[in-house]
């Protein structure tokens, strides 16, 4: 996962420049957290990640169209979309706001099945994207 953070933390890589990106990687069981500045994650990243910054770079929001800042959702991840959606910050910041209260009301019910659970993520999915949508156009209003 890669998401951009609002501190002040220095690269662990080169220890020198602002780390801009975290990632998050778990391997046989372990995490491992590595805090990189733009330079080192362009210079030490793994191909495939390499390809995903670029595209950030390149992509807009899905939402409001504006410049894209981070990629991906909860959502996305979920559902097992396979292209690759980017928003950007404002975009981002509301998605979470949405979607964080309605994950914990799910975590809260009493055991359910797969298909339930994951018939009420589709609906939860369609609910952001309708929310999203409106949000979008009464920001702009």
């Amino acid at each position: 996962m890669i998401m951009e953070s609002p501190d002040e933390t220095l690269c662990t890589n080169c220890g020198e420049k602002t780390a801009v990106f975290f990632m998050h990687c778990i391997s046989s069981g372990e995490k491992e957290s590595v805090k990189l500045c733009e330079a080192c994650l362009e210079a030490t990243g793994p191909a495939l990640l390499k390809d995903y910054m670029t595209a950030m770079k390149n992509a807009n929001c899905c939402y409001c169209g504006g410049k894209a800042m981070t990629g991906g959702s909860t959502m996305d991840v979920v559902l097992g979309r396979s292209e690759r959606r980017f928003m950007c910050r404002s975009c981002f910041e509301e998605h979470n706001r949405f979607l964080l209260p309605r994950f914990q009301a799910l975590a809260d019910v009493e055991e359910k099945s797969v298909s339930e659970q994951m018939r009420q993520i589709r609906d939860l999915d369609e609910e952001e994207e309708d929310h999203m949508k409106r949000w979008v156009i009464q920001r702009y209003n």
